[in-house]
């Protein structure tokens, strides 16, 4: 059966000496694995073989039979020079492949997460420069959103009382689904991996990244809100993918 989904590559193998397998994370199924045929000959269906962090239009064969797909045709939609030209937009767009590489989740929300990461890199391609770990932390925190593992940022997760604002401190666990009280955070100490504390001014920043679709202003934002919602990003990869990501270490030295 012959489909078409736009793409983004998040990781290609040389097989043979003309082809290569490729892992994708499509639009509407997510990831997508199938082996593109003659990709590295001068000749191709493919503009010249398949590069990481580039939007395809995809032309493929879906087998019956679990196996790889064969990637018939594709076609660049945007290939983000300005990600190529500088080692910084580089690293942060590997760290966006990585952690799309280790997902799973419900068909409904990949288009979601796929226009997410689409716009990101479309930021990281000419944004400059001190706005990109910014741009970085919008797209990780609204992906954890998208994922169910950052649920109400306004209540506990655990007994639902209300955030009261202000500058009342919250406590941060993923393995509970996100925010909860200090008096369940008290309760719940036995929790792996513990709670990190967020001032109110962090619990804030943390759900307009949240709930917003593009990146708020960062003028005026506290660094160390910034760190402190960076810690609940590592907290939170950890717990998902079971491994840290290696990317994030980059990431903390520019915030």
């Amino acid at each position: 059966m012959k489909l078409k989904t736009l793409a983004i590559p998040i990781r290609c193998v040389d097989y043979s000496n003309t082809s290569q397998i490729i892992s994708m994370f499509s639009r509407e199924e997510g990831l997508l694995e199938g082996i593109a045929k003659g990709a590295h000959r001068p000749r191709n269906s493919f503009q010249g073989p398949f590069d990481l962090a580039v939007i395809y239009d995809v032309v493929y064969l879906k087998r019956r039979t679990p196996g790889l797909s064969i990637i018939a045709e594709a076609e660049v939609v945007d290939g983000w020079r300005g990600l190529r030209s500088c080692w910084k937009r580089h690293i942060l767009a590997s760290q966006l492949v990585e952690f799309l590489r280790g997902v799973s989740l419900p068909a409904d929300r990949t288009p979601a997460l796929f226009d997410l990461a689409a716009k990101t890199l479309t930021l990281f391609s000419a944004a400059p420069l001190a706005s990109l770990p910014w741009y970085m932390l919008h797209f990780e925190i609204r992906a954890l959103h998208l994922l169910g593992f950052l649920g109400a940022v306004d209540s506990c997760a655990i007994c639902g009382l209300p955030w009261p604002g202000g500058q009342r401190p919250a406590f941060f666990n993923p393995l509970v689904g996100g925010l909860i009280c200090s008096g369940c955070n008290r309760e719940s100490e036995t929790i792996p991996g513990g709670s990190i504390t967020l001032p109110g001014s962090g619990v804030r920043l943390l759900k307009d990244l949240s709930e917003l679709p593009s990146p708020p202003d960062s003028n005026g934002i506290e660094k160390k809100n910034l760190r402190k919602v960076h810690s609940c990003l590592v907290h939170s990869f950890t717990a998902l993918l079971e491994r840290p990501l290696k990317m994030l270490r980059y990431q903390a030295s520019w915030l």
